[in-house]
């Protein structure tokens, strides 16, 4: 869940194309107005095709007239009567780039593990999993404002204090979603305040999932860029890595499944943890619209040591942070007071058949 920060003038009226340094309208920003209108009418016509309606200030309201203030209110969709942005699991911004819920279920064949046949007894154990992903396993939302439990989490383009803010998260809609990840939350991303969310989540259909923040397929310096002044390399990079990888949020959760099972046989019998240490290692998780209240578990933090209660829960589920001879010690086991060897068990005792007479795990 993270994102980064992110044209020659001419004098007449105050048009620039990207640049920092804005230049401001003259005395008479009607005038300005007059002026720009080529070029307004030129990108009007140039989204008419797709049906975006235009809604453009003037330069009374704004005091400058930006290429970028034109071409975000030129691409805003249209909305009928009684319809919301929110209706759906997937942005109409997003819809632009042909991503749609078929193209998401055609996604599915980018990954190895979701496309291979599971045995009887393969398919037993991933439902295990699953269930203990759902049960067990809760997704974080990290965020440097206070949580109130009885509003429901608001997307960027509705919080003034948002991350997903700049020009390529605009384009493509990201600014619609709530953020989340799974794995162990770290206090250098968005503050110290963790918010743990339900996993059922997972099955809502306006979730959908990308294994990693979009920032991993685009430099920092070029999140503030719009898709189409992109590099043609860095646009096939989201293309493949970001827009072809993005499921649904229970094809995630199969796909999750799937990852620790493999793995686990894999260690062919030896002691046995998934890494879960990375921000997005368990995927970006993303919710269309505001969060309701009744996902919201509770918010666990370094100084009362609840997040460190956190960490030994998921040791205790079959997960760690990172190599477990090195590191901050408040992550390692030995740090929180995990007995690692019955962790690295975890996975053992819920996967294999037992004898009747055994005790549940």
């Amino acid at each position: 869940m993270t994102a980064g920060s992110g044209g020659p003038h001419t004098e007449g009226p105050a048009v620039h194309y990207g640049s920092p340094d804005v230049k401001k309208a003259p005395q008479n920003p009607s005038a300005a107005v007059e002026k720009a209108k080529p070029v307004i009418q030129r990108l009007t016509e140039a989204v008419q095709h797709f049906g975006f309606k235009r809604k453009v200030k003037t330069a009374e309201e704004e005091g400058t007239l930006t290429i970028d203030t034109l071409l975000d209110s030129a691409q805003e969709p249209v909305y009928r009567e009684g319809e919301s942005i929110y209706d759906g699991p997937l942005s109409r911004k997003l819809e632009r780039h042909n991503i749609t819920l078929e193209k998401l279920a055609q996604n599915t064949a980018e990954y190895p593990e979701l496309v291979r046949e599971l045995t009887q007894e393969e398919q037993r154990q991933v439902s295990l999993i699953r269930d203990t992903l759902l049960k067990d396993v809760p997704l974080v939302h990290a965020t440097r404002n206070r949580v109130d439990f009885q509003h429901p989490l608001i997307p960027a383009r509705e919080n003034d204090s948002g991350t997903k803010d700049q020009a390529l998260d605009r384009e493509l809609g990201l600014d619609e979603y709530v953020f989340a990840h799974w794995g162990f939350p770290s206090e250098k991303y968005y503050g110290g305040n963790f918010l743990l969310l339900d996993a059922q989540l997972l099955l809502d259909p306006y979730t959908v999932v990308t294994p990693k923040d979009i920032s991993y397929a685009v430099s920092g310096l070029l999140l503030d860029e719009r898709f189409s002044q992109l590099p043609r390399e860095v646009r096939e990079r989201v293309r493949q890595d970001y827009l072809n990888k993005m499921l649904t949020g229970e094809r995630w959760l199969e796909l999750m499944a799937r990852k620790i099972l493999f793995g686990y046989q894999e260690a062919a019998g030896k002691p046995y943890l998934f890494r879960a240490d990375e921000v997005s290692s368990m995927g970006e998780i993303k919710f269309h619209g505001p969060l309701p209240t009744d996902n919201m578990l509770r918010v666990v933090a370094e100084w009362d040591g609840s997040l460190a209660e956190h960490y030994q829960s998921l040791y205790q589920h079959g997960f760690a942070y990172g190599p477990l001879e090195t590191g901050d010690d408040g992550r390692t086991p030995q740090g929180i007071g995990v007995d690692y060897e019955q962790a690295a068990r975890f996975w053992e005792k819920r996967l294999e058949p037992r004898n009747p007479t055994q005790s549940a795990s």
